[in-house]
């Protein structure tokens, strides 16, 4: 009897210390667990509560979560709204998408200020590779509401392929309007006591990109001093809007021509509106030599 009691006892006591070796072992594993889900979730969290890494097809790219999701319903949006797929994580921590690299900078500037993005492109294959890519985020629609294709050649447009639409008042039949195309230093005049508020019309026979321009007004006070140029937002050369306005010098200090530029627009219709003249010494009109488009014809 005492050797069984002896045997149950050294049974329970070995049962005792197996127990507190396996609660041990437990914790020590709770404790793994724990470590291993904080560095599976870190980079995550992190991602909410201060910026995204993205790895673009091979391009690295940092924004905020808050620019990355400003969009509803947009790819971006949806993705973040919950965990990030384990397959989609490399190995720095980074947000992976086999998606073109080059030109995900357009996406993320127009997400990072889409009232100000103007999607600017030479190269018709990138303004058409852009477009699935900016289909694919769910930002087409956003991002080619102002987009503006800048052809790849740029030059002075041909003067004899653009006619003058309307235009406010001539002097005369000696001083029309059509000069200012006309390169045989001739001139247009407005009608006589009419000093403010005068403009012309150019359509440049389909749609047309320009960024620059040149007045020449040789050496009469009545040069056009204030001036602007709008564009029309329609084909019915309508509806205006401004893109620039300047200040030609005085035709007696500058008989030359004189370039402006710093703007661009896109459109068939360009409206040149004078707004007055330097001053009554040449005529109480205004004048204006030769105006010059540079910029190309969009196919």
């Amino acid at each position: 009897m005492e050797e069984i009691k002896g045997t149950f006892e050294s049974l329970a006591q070995h049962i005792e210390g197996e127990l507190g070796r396996l609660t041990q072992e437990k914790k020590r594993l709770d404790s793994e667990v724990r470590k291993l889900q904080k560095e599976k979730e870190g980079p995550q969290k992190n991602y909410f509560t201060d910026r995204v890494r993205l790895d673009i097809g091979g391009h690295h790219y940092s924004t905020s979560l808050d620019a990355l999701t400003s969009v509803p319903g947009s790819y971006f949006h949806k993705l973040f709204s919950g965990p990030i797929p384990d397959e989609m994580m490399t190995r720095d921590g980074r947000v992976f998408l086999d998606r073109n690299g080059k030109l995900f900078r357009h996406i993320l500037n127009c997400l990072r200020e889409p009232s100000k993005f103007k999607l600017r492109l030479k190269n018709r294959q990138d303004l058409d590779e852009l477009r699935e890519e900016a289909q694919f985020y769910g930002l087409e629609d956003l991002m080619f509401a102002n987009s503006l294709f800048i052809p790849d050649v740029q030059n002075w447009l041909d003067e004899t392929k653009i006619t003058i639409k309307e235009f406010s008042t001539e002097h005369s039949d000696s001083f029309p309007v059509t000069n200012v195309l006309n390169y045989s230093r001739t001139y247009w005049l407005s009608r006589t006591g009419t000093v403010t508020d005068q403009w012309m019309v150019f359509d440049f026979g389909k749609e047309a990109y320009i960024s620059k321009l040149s007045v020449k007004v040789d050496n009469y006070e009545c040069s056009v001093k204030d001036f602007y140029i709008q564009y029309s937002e329609g084909d019915d050369a309508k509806t205006w809007v401004t893109v620039k306005e300047f200040q030609a010098k005085c035709g007696n200090q500058c008989t030359e021509e004189q370039f402006f530029d710093g703007f661009e627009f896109r459109g068939r219709y360009m409206k040149f509106f004078c707004k007055n003249n330097w001053g009554p010494g040449g005529g109480d009109y205004i004048l204006i030599t030769n105006i010059k488009f540079f910029g190309a014809l969009v196919d």
